[in-house]
């Protein structure tokens, strides 16, 4: 597949994304308020109404750049290994976008504070995440060999493989719930902080697929960076419409998904670089207080603590772009180090 061919579907994910933002914004707000009008308002003024569901759109977005992507790859080489990849990892992000849209769906539209419960949706994550590995390793034939930086080698870790990426995986998606925001209160959420990262993220990973010559990866990761900057049009601050516990479990899952379409696993500590450490902030944060009833931050993570103490929320994107950058950086920095093995 031609890179034109890929940026002339990512240009098109963007136009999707901008339609269907103004599609969907006037009937998810009357799911919320119980109002409907197509006047947005001031696209840079906040008034309350601005629902969630996010997710929705950049799910679309992804489906409309995938599809043809996908038929393109079939035509040219058939239903090959990397291209069944590809396909179950999309359907892995999807499956986790839906469990993400009925949290959405009865939290803000029917005012429901629990709907799966915390543990429930952790063992959904982790079980999804489980049957995708080993799917690529009966029908694709993926290995257990995870490649070490530094040229330490390789290591096997025969059947703890799937179980250990599993939780990695399951970590990482929760780690972007709480980058977007804690429990779901947008209160102390940066819009754009999460699909900002996760696009970042998604870009250096299209760029580490191409340094390693898989194709089908490479669109597999251009759509999803392509779906994360759409949804910038209308969540990034101050959002017309948050992205929800759909849209970070979305963007979640595409980073955990391409170090597996890549096939190299550590990548996945490399694109989730900026939702880690919040994820790790929040976890001292939370740990400290539990064992001394002292606060740490002011805030849930490190995003919020940094609006707390004054910082201004793009401030706060620019640095984790900055954070983003860094960790693609070294992601790409191992895809070439890897492809000289």
């Amino acid at each position: 597949m031609r890179w034109l061919d890929i940026c002339v579907i990512m240009i098109t994910e963007l136009g999707a994304s901008f339609l269907l933002g103004r599609l969907f914004i006037p009937y998810l707000r009357r799911l919320k308020t119980g109002k409907f009008d197509w006047y947005l308002g001031d696209r840079f003024r906040t008034d309350g109404s601005e629902p969630k569901m996010g997710g929705a759109v950049m799910a679309a977005a992804f489906l409309l750049g995938m599809l043809p992507l996908i038929a393109g790859l079939y035509s040219k080489e058939g239903f090959s290994a990397e291209l069944r990849s590809v396909i179950a990892c999309a359907v892995y992000s999807l499956l986790l976008f839906g469990i993400g849209a009925i949290e959405d769906f009865f939290k803000d539209f029917r005012g429901k504070r629990v709907v799966l419960g915390f543990g429930k949706k952790l063992l959904a994550e982790f079980l999804l995440s489980l049957l995708l590995l080993a799917y690529l390793r009966l029908r694709t034939g993926a290995d257990t060999l995870v490649l070490l930086p530094f040229r330490l080698g390789y290591i096997e870790f025969s059947v703890a493989y799937y179980p250990l990426t599993a939780l990695a995986m399951t970590l990482c998606i929760n780690a972007f719930k709480l980058h977007d925001c804690f429990n779901g209160n947008t209160d102390d959420s940066i819009g754009g902080l999460c699909a900002c990262s996760a696009a970042v993220g998604m870009m250096f990973a299209a760029v580490c697929s191409n340094v390693l010559s898989r194709n089908a990866a490479a669109c597999f990761c251009s759509c999803a960076a392509a779906a994360c900057v759409g949804i910038l049009i209308w969540s990034l601050h101050p959002s017309k419409l948050f992205i929800g516990e759909s849209g970070a479990m979305l963007a979640g899952a595409f980073i955990c998904a391409a170090p597996l379409v890549i096939g190299q696993e550590l990548l996945l500590c490399m694109l989730a670089l900026p939702a880690i450490i919040d994820f790790f902030c929040a976890a001292a944060h939370y740990l400290l207080y539990k064992r001394t009833k002292k606060l740490l931050l002011k805030g849930a993570g490190l995003h919020a603590h940094l609006s707390a103490i004054g910082w201004r929320p793009y401030s706060i994107l620019l640095m984790s772009i900055a954070a983003s950058a860094v960790g693609g950086a070294a992601a790409v920095g191992f895809a070439v180090y890897s492809g000289k093995l």
